[in-house]
């Protein structure tokens, strides 16, 4: 992996350097690309140099001279780099996420969580192999989880810049504010999150890829304001209900971005998180794509059915009786009890806590 040859290049000095010029408290784009910029390089040089041989230190500089990137492979090293910053960003240990200008919040939502679990789990490989790349992925994961549930959090009014960002590109100007998709950011949002769904193969199709998106987007967005701002307690497990979204085996873990996780690591109050996360139950959510509803079949309390979104919920755990009486009332129904079984069994998934991010 490239990632090895990167290792001990002197990055994290950069870093710093970078934070440190002109305002703490300000890092801009610009300077977020002047950080990007020779990883995005180093990255191009070690995967060129990746196809020669062992005397590739005497053709190295004629080699790279003679190999013309494409756009592809370029974009892909500054991804690359972008992943590796933006690390740093979730650590705080470097760089902070209050140091950073709104303008560069749009490379922080281009960075994929999941991307950043995989990122730390190779230096945990590194450092102390837990035996197999799940069980790296998943202290990679458990090391993030506790960056939410326990790491100081920032100042509420650095939260400012963050409120104002979300508010302008993502919600209407109503009260309470909702998700505004006829803001082109936020459409846009939503779509990135849908072919994320399909990409990665848990797609039932674009209308069910859309709706499970913009249902993502809203329980994010419309939450985190209030959960940061008023400290409000429902707000704040709307928020975990997102970071739990969608616990099936398809699509879990791949639709939140580093911008959106940060936030709630930098920002949310960590008592109330920890008062929910004792109550596993009440931030346990799970859903199910279906057409439609037949008429006349009544749910249980913790089920219902979304006919905008064509979502079938359930809060909670799925008690079996309620599984079993609902396939039976719907015996002539084949594809409801297919979303009736699949919802049960996904909302039987456990331990819930690290369901979360």
């Amino acid at each position: 992996m490239v990632l090895d040859q990167i290792a001990g290049q002197g990055q994290d000095a950069s870093l710093r350097d970078h934070a440190d010029e002109g305002d703490q408290r300000s890092l801009s784009a610009q300077h977020l690309e002047l950080i990007i910029k020779p990883m995005a390089e180093r990255f191009s040089e070690v995967r060129r140099l990746g196809t020669l041989g062992r005397d590739y230190a005497e053709r190295k500089a004629q080699f790279l001279r003679g190999i013309v990137s494409s756009k592809s492979e370029m974009d892909a090293d500054w991804y690359q780099a972008s992943v590796w910053v933006v690390l740093k960003i979730i650590e705080g240990e470097d760089i902070d996420l209050i140091q950073v200008d709104p303008s560069c919040y749009p490379t922080l939502e281009a960075v994929w969580l999941g991307c950043i679990k995989r990122l730390r789990a190779y230096y945990l490989w590194q450092c102390s192999d837990a035996g197999s790349p799940e069980g790296n992925y998943f202290r990679a994961s458990g090391e993030i989880r506790r960056r939410l549930l326990e790491s100081p959090r920032s100042p509420a009014h650095e939260f400012d810049r963050v409120r104002s960002y979300i508010s302008g590109s993502y919600l209407t100007d109503s009260s309470p504010a909702r998700l505004d998709e006829g803001k082109p950011a936020a459409t846009a949002l939503i779509r990135t999150k849908a072919r994320r769904i399909y990409d990665n193969g848990g797609g039932a199709g674009p209308e069910a890829d859309w709706a499970r998106a913009k249902q993502y987007t809203r329980m994010f967005y419309e939450n985190i304001i209030g959960a940061v701002v008023d400290d409000d307690e429902l707000k704040t497990l709307g928020v975990l209900k997102a970071f739990q979204f969608s616990k099936c085996p398809q699509n879990r873990y791949w639709i939140t971005n580093a911008f959106e996780a940060a936030v709630a690591i930098h920002f949310l109050n960590k008592d109330i998180l920890q008062q929910i996360i004792r109550r596993p139950e009440s931030y346990d959510l799970s859903m199910e794509s279906v057409a439609d509803w037949p008429l006349g079949v009544d749910l249980p309390e913790s089920m219902w059915f979304d006919k905008a979104d064509r979502l079938l919920f359930a809060a909670g755990p799925v008690d079996e009786s309620d599984k079993d009486h609902l396939v039976h009332t719907l015996r002539h129904h084949d594809r409801h009890i297919r979303a009736v079984e699949n919802l049960y069994r996904q909302s039987r998934l456990g331990p819930f806590e690290e369901m979360i991010l």
